[in-house]
């Protein structure tokens, strides 16, 4: 399902507040703009933003420290908000098949998330490319959906027909069994596990 204008511009300052206060208190990168939220940060410094991101995934104790001390003076639900980033997934994911409610990404241990894109719809994301497609990206619990961080890449590679129908398996019994990660409370149920 697609968000809202306003929800995508509250995401972006959230998650750039978030990364802002990471490289502020812990020096991952002086490539960054002095304030990240008024910038087109993604697009201008993708490689610094990345390291930050990474930096804070290897650190998930900093959404708390963020949402304790509330530099930016959000309101509560916004920090609860940041407080379930903690349970994000990072990795390797086949996008399987793409659907009205999403992208169907697989994981290593065929764990299957429906996953909204911000802005650009999958389509676009990997145009021209047969599914699946391999990406890296970090999943986030938003508006009661999952997205990811807004960074992508998209592994070059294409994959014959046994790993296409071993996908395909994977979907279809994830989905027979009611199983699919498709909502912000069930990512983050799983992750708790």
């Amino acid at each position: 399902m697609a968000f809202s204008t306003e929800d995508i511009k509250l995401f972006y300052k959230l998650w750039l507040s978030v990364l802002q206060f990471t490289n502020n208190r812990n020096h991952v990168t002086g490539g960054l703009p002095e304030v990240l939220v008024e910038t087109d940060v993604l697009n201008t410094h993708p490689e610094e933003i990345d390291r930050v991101s990474s930096y804070l995934f290897e650190h998930r104790e900093i959404f708390e420290d963020y949402a304790s001390e509330n530099p930016d003076h959000l309101d509560k639900e916004e920090l609860e908000t940041i407080r379930a980033w903690k349970y994000a997934v990072n990795g390797s994911f086949f996008l399987e098949r793409i659907l009205k409610k999403g992208g169907m990404l697989i994981s290593d241990n065929d764990r299957v998330y429906c996953v909204s894109p911000l802005v650009s719809s999958w389509q676009e994301m990997v145009r021209y490319q047969q599914l699946p497609v391999m990406i890296e990206t970090t999943l986030l619990p938003f508006k009661n959906q999952i997205t990811y961080d807004g960074l992508l890449r998209k592994m070059p590679m294409m994959f014959g027909p046994g790993v296409r129908s071993n996908l395909k398996e994977v979907y279809s019994t994830v989905r027979k069994a009611g199983a699919i990660i498709d909502t912000a409370d069930k990512l983050i149920e799983s992750e708790k596990k």
